[in-house]
Parts: structure tokens; sequence; C-alpha cells
């Protein structure tokens, strides 16, 4: 009879532990799997963030190019001004150069 209590306690033992073993596992296994979903999450934002960036960035170039073209295009073979801060440069459309060098090569 003692012996079967032995067995009896040493087994509710086993379960105690081998349950309490199962719930620590089951509870870093759900703060593994939040702090993953978190990080993921947070990847994915920073990756749209950058993405954002990277459009407004190309929008913002086109736009520039195109203001540069429409100025060439409407100056009528006159220079016009290009600023970036304190930098200055003229520019003008090589198309009205290249008839200038057209029109003065018979002349020569």
């Amino acid at each position: 009879m003692l012996l079967f209590n032995y067995k009896k306690r040493i087994t509710i033992m086993f379960k105690t532990i081998t349950s309490k073993k199962q719930l620590i596992f089951k509870t870093l296994l759900i703060i593994w799997l939040v702090i993953a979903t978190g990080y993921i999450l947070f990847d994915l934002y920073r990756r749209y963030q950058v993405s954002l960036i990277s459009q407004a960035y190309n929008a913002g170039l086109t736009d520039t190019i195109n203001n540069v073209i429409k100025q060439a295009e409407e100056s009528k073979c006159q220079p016009f001004d290009a600023y970036s801060g304190e930098k200055k440069v003229s520019l003008i459309d090589v198309k009205c150069l290249q008839n200038a060098a057209q029109e003065e090569a018979p002349k020569q």
C-alpha cells in the first residue's frame, strides 16, 4: 500500500510538472509569436515608408525635368536661368544652337 501511494504521488507530481512545462512552453511560444509578428509588421511599415519617399523623390525629379523642358521650349531660343541654392546656370535649347550654326554656315 505504501508503495502504491508512492507511485501515485510520483505520477501526480510528474503530471503537474509536465503541465507546468507545457504552460511555460505555450506562454513562451505566444510571446515569441507576438514579438515576431510585431517585427514583421514594423518591417513592412518601414518598407512602405521607404517606397513612399522614393515615389515622392521620383515624382519631384520628373516634375523638375518637365519644367526645364517646358522653359526650354518657351524660351524661343533665348537663354533661361536655372537655380539650385546659390548656384545659377543659363541654359538654352541645343536645337537653337544647331539652327544658328546652320544659318551661319552658308554665309561663310
